[in-house]
């Protein structure tokens, strides 16, 4: 049997994970996927490839709701009886795991898209540190998105080392070039809409909405570089986290800011930017960066988790100390006033991603890892 379960909490979370289970449906795999059921799932059901499920999975700690999903879960495997659990995101993956391993589901991978108890404080870091350590035990497989990730949960002995793995560089199924590719009449159509003038300086801000994504520092950021560069402008792509909701309150009515919220397809909001900016607190690896990177857009970020594995220092961006405010907004002027520089760092970005980050090579190495725990590809080797 070729039957694989996939978990994530959130329908967002689709946004890495529709075209990689597309992509295992195809090959004939029957691909199942449990989680909170939004628009994306449902487009995802209605495709025929992937039979969607609904659990009521949380990103908050919530137990008494965690243990109601758990009881579903363990139903749900008992009912279809995958022959994979394949689990994404910390919730899922602990819940996923719990609930693989008490279904008697022999074979269990938990992919780490990032770790959260890194910017984390005391008896939260603890419970999400204690949790992480449950769910990469109770796989078989671990796999890393990026080698920064991979080191801490080595280093810090969240996972076996022997259960740990990476497909190449990392990420979570790489970026398609041949549609995140350069289109300057692209941006130059989101810039007449949004009222931007053709030459002024436009940085781009893409993800949630909170504040471990660095939106303090970025408003900060931008305060500086709007006094040096007047005609500045900020665009913000990203959804407004229920969490943090100072962060999005401190946006509006800024004439400079433009919050165009989330985007199925955020292509134009690259095309239109000069810059990406990231000043996030941790990632696992960013896949913002790396689909400006292909449309030839260099990032400037702080050197954290995950983002020093998507930029090249000095070749493909530029990476600042963590939480250095000034050294972010100055590395962004600096390359504001230099576009020759920002053709350089932009191809040579978009090469970085050619060589390293095709999908294809990213799900082959996915499956490899399912052919390591003895489930092969439907035409293959039997299971």
């Amino acid at each position: 049997m070729s039957r694989v379960l996939h978990l994530c909490t959130s329908d967002q979370f689709l946004h890495f994970l529709d075209a990689p289970l597309r992509h295992q449906a195809r090959l004939g795999f029957d691909v199942h996927l449990a989680t909170r059921v939004g628009h994306r799932s449902r487009l995802l059901q209605e495709s025929g490839l992937v039979t969607v499920h609904a659990l009521p999975l949380t990103r908050r700690m919530a137990p008494a709701e965690d243990a109601v999903c758990l009881a579903r879960m363990v139903s749900l495997l008992g009912r279809i009886e995958p022959a994979l659990v394949h689990a994404h995101n910390p919730k899922a993956g602990l819940l996923g795991m719990m609930g693989a391993r008490l279904a008697g589901v022999t074979r269990r991978v938990y992919s780490v898209h990032g770790l959260p108890h890194v910017t984390a404080h005391g008896v939260r870091r603890r419970l999400l540190l204690g949790a992480e350590m449950a769910t990469c035990h109770l796989a078989q497989r671990v796999l890393s998105v990026s080698a920064s990730v991979e080191a801490e949960l080595a280093l810090a002995g969240i996972a076996p080392r022997s259960s740990l793995r990476r497909i190449g560089l990392g990420s979570a199924d790489g970026v398609d070039a041949s549609r995140f590719r350069p289109d300057p009449e692209l941006g130059r159509a989101l810039r007449r809409r949004l009222g931007i003038a053709e030459r002024a300086p436009v940085l781009l801000f893409v993800g949630r909405l909170h504040r471990e994504k660095g939106i303090a520092d970025l408003i900060d950021a931008f305060d500086s570089i709007q006094r040096a560069l007047p005609e500045a402008q900020l665009v913000i792509v990203g959804e407004r986290d229920p969490s943090d909701p100072a962060s999005s309150a401190e946006l509006r009515g800024r004439p400079h800011i433009h919050l165009l919220g989330e985007l199925t397809d955020p292509r134009s909001a690259y095309a239109a930017a000069d810059l990406l900016v990231l000043p996030s607190f941790r990632e696992g690896l960013p896949t913002v960066v790396l689909e400006a990177a292909a449309m030839a857009v260099p990032t400037v970020a702080y050197r954290s988790m995950g983002i020093v594995d998507a930029v090249q220092e000095d070749v493909t961006g530029r990476l600042v100390p963590l939480r250095d405010v000034s050294a972010l907004a100055v590395a962004c002027q600096e390359l504001l006033a230099q576009p020759t520089r920002r053709g350089e760092l932009g191809r040579a970005a978009r090469a970085f991603v050619l060589e390293h980050f095709q999908p294809e090579r990213v799900r082959a190495g996915v499956l490899d890892v399912y052919a390591e725990l003895g489930l092969h590809e439907p035409h293959g080797a039997p299971s």
